[in-house]
């Protein structure tokens, strides 16, 4: 599916595997379990919150990676606010694991 620039992304999905890629506008995913991929612009983003309740959470940045840290040893939860677009990113995972990746 390709979504228009000016458009925002909501993702409402019971289980399965998601991969969003190159996407420019605001994304908000809630998924029950499977993987979660996505790709943005690092320029057309401003926040990043991530939520995997059993699993892990990454953000991979060009110049480094943050990997969420786990409460109680069974789910990540990951929070990035320095960016200077103009978009958020969340994503809240039931169980799986997330891994968004800004270029």
């Amino acid at each position: 599916v390709q979504v228009p620039r000016t458009r925002h992304v909501r993702v409402i999905m019971g289980a399965g595997e998601l991969k969003i890629t190159d996407v420019a506008g605001c994304v908000y995913v809630e998924m029950g379990a499977g993987d979660i991929e996505l790709t943005a612009p690092l320029a057309d983003v401003h926040r990043v919150e991530l939520d995997a309740n059993v699993g892990d959470a990454s953000l991979r940045l060009p110049e480094y990676a943050i990997e969420g840290p786990r409460s109680l040893l069974v789910g990540a939860h990951l929070e990035w606010h320095d960016g200077t677009g103009l978009c958020d990113l969340e994503i809240r995972l039931q169980a799986g694991d997330i891994d968004v990746r800004l270029h």
